[in-house]
């Protein structure tokens, strides 16, 4: 069953900004000029961002946007290959 586009961006913004990246929500918030309040809650599913949002925080993250709407195989971050995003 394929994920709903929302669930792959919330779960790839989080992949790399906390495993590949190893920044925080505040310093994402600073390199992209979005609320760190509203990176969290989009990490979260409680908000989806609007499109110039996806186009900020793949910008503050330097990646395409293409990489954070792309499906991986992520299963909570335990089997992914870090490689992969580099």
């Amino acid at each position: 069953m394929k994920k709903r586009l929302s669930k792959i961006f919330q779960e790839n913004l989080y992949w790399i900004r906390k495993k590949v990246q190893a920044i925080s929500v505040q310093k994402l918030g600073r390199l992209s000029k979005v609320d760190p309040a509203t990176i969290s809650l989009i990490e979260r599913g409680l908000r989806s961002p609007s499109l110039d949002t996806v186009e900020k925080l793949a910008m503050g993250l330097s990646v395409d946007v293409g990489e954070l709407l792309e499906e991986k195989d992520i299963e909570d971050g335990r089997d992914k290959n870090v490689d992969e995003w580099n």
